[in-house]
């Protein structure tokens, strides 16, 4: 959590549990972690080469969604549907304010781009990708300083062969990117929830593998060689690379630890 650092150590031969606490360091949080299990570790005389598992709640993602501190995130969508993540929908957190203030999409305007191409509701296509156009594009973009790209078409949950080849040029482009496209993250109907959706999902991805990676260099150097698993919203846990590939699944992962 941002303020402190949970830990319990569970024997499983016994039944023995020890828990332990630290202050949370936000500056760099593995290093809380890191100094959190080698303390508990010594407390309850457990030798770090026998920790079999290793599974970490955290609400990294989620404080860096609500305090905006993601990536400098750019969005790629089909000609004509730049606004689909302004306009939403008639959704609102409370329905009978009728002068309700909507919070700013994580990407601005001047970041949503629009592509020629476009899918018919069946999944066929309509309009091929202009890869030219895309190309171009891209490197404005990449001239704005953009460090995450969203890609959601429309219909691409049917159908994701334009948003594929477009995360191929992205990286052929610029291959530093982190980028999601929708028809991975959210393989579903609705326009607006699938935006949204993969636009958070890369906002995080950045500094939620940065801080996946570090934490495991760590747990490696205090001779930990269980695995890492990392909690998800929905209670389950997954690993590393699928975290840091769809961080968008931890964003409530850290309350869902505690409750659990």
């Amino acid at each position: 959590g941002g303020t402190f650092t949970d830990l319990v150590v569970v024997d499983e031969r016994t039944g023995a549990i020890r828990v332990g606490k630290v202050l949370t360091t936000a500056k760099d949080p593995a290093h809380g972690v890191e100094q959190g299990v080698q303390s508990l570790l010594e407390e309850a005389r457990v030798d770090p080469v026998v920790v079999r598992a290793v599974v970490h709640g955290t609400t990294l993602a989620t404080n860096a969604l609500i305090e905006r501190k993601g990536a400098r995130t750019a969005l790629l969508t089909t000609e004509g549907f730049r606004d689909a993540l302004e306009i939403r929908h008639e959704g609102r957190h409370d329905m009978y304010d009728l002068l309700i203030d909507a919070p700013a999409p994580l990407i601005p305007r001047h970041l949503r781009r629009e592509v020629p191409e476009r899918l018919l509701p069946d999944g066929a296509v309509l309009r091929p990708l202009d890869e030219a156009a895309a190309r171009r594009v891209i490197a404005e973009l990449v001239d704005a300083g953009v460090e995450a790209l969203a890609i959601c078409l429309l219909h691409a949950y049917l159908n994701p062969v334009h948003e594929r080849r477009l995360a191929e040029l992205v990286r052929e482009a610029a291959p530093h990117l982190a980028v999601s496209c929708s028809s991975e993250v959210v393989p579903e109907i609705r326009e607006y929830e699938r935006t949204s959706t993969t636009a958070a999902n890369v906002y995080v991805a950045p500094l939620m593998a940065r801080y996946l990676e570090d934490l495991e260099r760590r747990l490696h150097g205090l001779g930990v060689p269980g695995q890492l698993y990392v909690m998800q919203s929905s209670g389950g846990i997954t690993l590393p690379p699928v975290a840091r590939r769809l961080p968008i699944r931890l964003v409530e992962s850290g309350p869902a630890a505690g409750a659990l």
